[in-house]
């Protein structure tokens, strides 16, 4: 019955099998509910028990249905699957780490050959020899449970539409306390260099952040703290003071150019030139200064605009030393909005 009457006939269609892979959240992302096995050992896959190269774990998860072959990703790398089985939590698909599969707290696990689509990624921890995953330098906050933490940021926006390059400066912050493994945004949970991973969620409507300052601070659940009433940001010829967004404690950010690049520009942002960022502190924060190593311009080429369901998108790009990193980020907009986060080193 629905509102009091019988509603309309509904056809439904029963797939063989569509495997779903459990998550510690609950969400369907994350770490996965994996267990590392060690003989009649079980001890659950977590940032301080990392899986080692060639163990067997046991992924939970349902709907493997009449799935004769499931294949486990691991971090790109097919796994060697040890076998199937239930469990009082639903299904098990026992497999052993790649040898040579890449290290990290979050390496992405997906399951194909289950179903007509792949199954959603959850991630695993992997450390050669077993014990703690090692978080990368460049991007250790997501160990950081419950910790205070600040992110400091001068951003470059190039959108290329319509035979133009508009071009939008940023310049921001970002003080808070982290909150649990389980509460963090999936953009803190990125891949080891050379892997990709993916997200599905339903869209409704809000605008897609264009850079990943905002990718980062939207959602992440962490206690926002008062850093001061301005920050200064100095490139040796030009100083700019940025402000907390109103209404928004803690997240600060100012545009430096509109999208035609006039007026407000940093003269040696994106140059060898270093930015001195300093505060007086406020009631969370104290009074800090920090040097932002100043980098060369690089150049990306090749396809960049809407991301096409089934053909392939070739990202190419030159002026970049061998110590950094690129995050590349696709967005695919249907009923679902679909991440998409590859690294490459």
């Amino acid at each position: 019955m629905l509102c009091g009457r019988d509603s309309a006939a509904r056809q439904l269609r029963v797939v063989g099998a569509q495997f779903a892979a459990f998550s510690n959240n609950g969400k369907g992302w994350g770490p996965g509910r994996i267990d590392n096995l060690r003989g009649a050992a079980r001890t659950p896959n977590s940032t301080t028990t990392a899986a080692d190269l060639g163990q067997t774990l046991a992924l939970s998860g349902s709907g493997l249905g009449d799935a004769k072959n499931p294949v486990v990703w691991v971090g790109g790398r097919p796994a060697k699957t040890v076998g199937t089985r239930d469990s009082a939590a639903g299904q098990e698909i026992l497999f052993r780490v790649p040898e040579n599969a890449p290290e990290g707290c979050f390496v992405p696990v997906q399951v194909h050959n289950a179903g007509e689509l792949p199954s959603n990624t959850v991630t695993v921890a992997i450390r050669k020899g077993g014990g703690a995953c090692r978080e990368p330098e460049y991007f250790p906050s997501a160990g950081w449970s419950g910790a205070r933490f600040g992110i400091v940021t001068i951003n470059r926006t190039i959108l290329r539409e319509h035979g133009i390059e508009p071009v939008l400066d940023e310049a921001g912050a970002w003080f808070g306390r982290l909150p649990g493994l389980d509460r963090l945004n999936p953009y803190f949970l990125l891949p080891p260099p050379g892997t990709c991973t993916s997200q599905a969620e339903a869209w409704r409507g809000e605008p897609i952040p264009g850079s990943i300052f905002p990718l980062l601070a939207s959602h992440s659940g962490s206690q926002a703290l008062r850093g001061g009433e301005n920050l200064t940001f100095h490139d040796g010829k030009t100083v700019r003071r940025v402000q907390p967004l109103r209404g928004l404690e803690g997240l600060y950010d100012r545009e430096l150019s509109d999208f035609m690049g006039r007026a407000d520009r940093l003269f040696e942002f994106l140059s060898p030139a270093a930015v001195r960022v300093a505060s007086k502190g406020g009631s969370d924060v104290g009074p800090f200064s920090l040097t932002l190593r100043g980098v060369e311009p690089f150049e990306m080429r090749g396809q960049i605009g809407p991301v096409r369901r089934g053909r392939p998108l070739r990202l190419e790009w030159s002026g970049m030393d061998a110590d950094h990193i690129a995050i590349v980020v696709a967005t695919l907009r249907q009923r679902n909005f679909i991440r998409g986060d590859c690294r490459f080193q």
